[in-house]
Formats: structure tokens, sequence, C-alpha cells
């Protein structure tokens, strides 16, 4: 494959801003976010209905987030977060090491394949976002997705055992997946007794909470 000049001019460089729409409280948009904090890349994010026509000439299966960098409307987490971690500057996100690339590669899809759909339509969606859409909380679908959940979290907790990252020695484009989608699981009742009960993944959302990364994507109270 060819060398793309175009790469070594850009890498390293500072962005002044990308627009990111996305619902206000969306996962991979709060995960699209925190990349760009953690790169040193300003971010405004524009509240978007996913089913909107402006969205829906964004990305044509109308999904979230989508970005607009440099004029260019990229779509897609992965892409979007690869992008911005491969071309501008701050701490790499991605790791040299195969293996460890690999790791991080590995537990990005786990979110995305399992972990995400199970925590998202099975806990998030029925416990908070149907209340706040005057809808009753779906008590039997919450039940269902218990146990699917606290294992899923228990392979983290037993990732977590022996490391602060969960495919590195430093953060990785992993880290922040995980941490995001379990951030919206935190936020329902059942969520924090599974935390209270999981001390390294505790120790470790701790640690990530700290960060500026995760202190400036806070979703609004209430």
């Amino acid at each position: 494959m060819g060398h793309d000049p175009r790469m070594a001019a850009n890498k390293g460089r500072k962005l002044p801003e990308i627009t990111i729409y996305a619902a206000e409280i969306s996962t991979f948009g709060r995960i699209v976010a925190m990349v760009a904090t953690e790169k040193g890349i300003d971010w405004t994010l524009v509240p978007t209905d996913s089913s909107s026509a402006e969205q829906l000439a964004r990305h044509p299966f109308g999904k979230t987030p989508a970005v607009e960098v440099d004029g260019h409307i990229l779509i897609e987490s992965d892409a979007i977060c690869r992008y911005l971690d491969d071309v501008f500057g701050g701490v790499p996100l991605v790791p040299d090491n195969p293996l460890d690339r690999a790791e991080m590669t590995k537990w990005m899809a786990f979110v995305q394949s399992y972990m995400f759909p199970t925590t998202e339509f099975g806990l998030v969606m029925p416990r908070l976002v149907a209340p706040m859409m005057g809808r009753e909380v779906d008590e039997n679908r919450v039940q269902k997705s218990l146990p699917t959940i606290q294992y899923q979290l228990g392979l983290v907790e037993q990732a977590l055992m022996d490391r602060a990252f969960i495919a590195s020695d430093r953060l990785t484009l992993a880290d922040i997946y995980l941490f995001c989608t379990w951030m919206a699981v935190a936020h329902t009742d059942e969520g924090k007794v599974m935390l209270h009960h999981s001390p390294n993944v505790g120790r470790w959302m701790g640690f990530i909470s700290s960060r500026e990364s995760a202190r400036t994507t806070a979703w609004p109270e209430g």
C-alpha cells in the first residue's frame, strides 16, 4: 500500500473544531467527544434526531453520531475515532503493538456487538429513556436483561483484575468505548448495585472518570 503524503502533512496537527451530530445523551456521541478531547480537538455537539431528514442526508441508515471534520462528513464511530487518532495530535489511543491493538479491537467489538445492544435496549432505554418520554418502564425486559448484563460486566471485572487499562498499558479506544457504555448503565439503580460489587471495574471507572475528557463530556443531570 502506498504512503499518502496528506497523512504525513496532517499527522500531529491541531484541529480547530469538529461538529458532532448526536443526541445530547448519546453513548456513541460521548465516545467521539471523549476521543476528540483526548486528542486536543475542540468539539461542538449539535443535538440531533437520528430520524430527521438532515441526519438521513448525513447517514443513509439514520444513525448517530455523524461528525463534520474539515468540511467532510464522517459516519460510524470506529471510523471516526480511528481517523481522529490517526491524523491529529495528542497521545495515541491505538497501540502500536499488534497484540495490544488486537485486544483493543476485541473489546471495541465486545461493546458494539454484545454489551451495548443488551444494556441500551434491555436496561437504559426502558429504565431511563421510557419515563422521560412519558412511557411506563418495561420491567419484564429489564429483569430479563440483568443476568446477561451481569455476565458481561463479570468479563470486564476479570479482565481488569491485574491491569489499569483494558487492552494495553495505557488508555486506548477500548477503554473509552467501555467507559461510556457502562456510564449509561451506572445511571440506573441496577447498574449502581452491579458496580458496587465489581471492585476492579469500580477502580477503573473512578480513574477514567477523573480524566478531563470524562468530566467535559458528562451527561447533564436530570
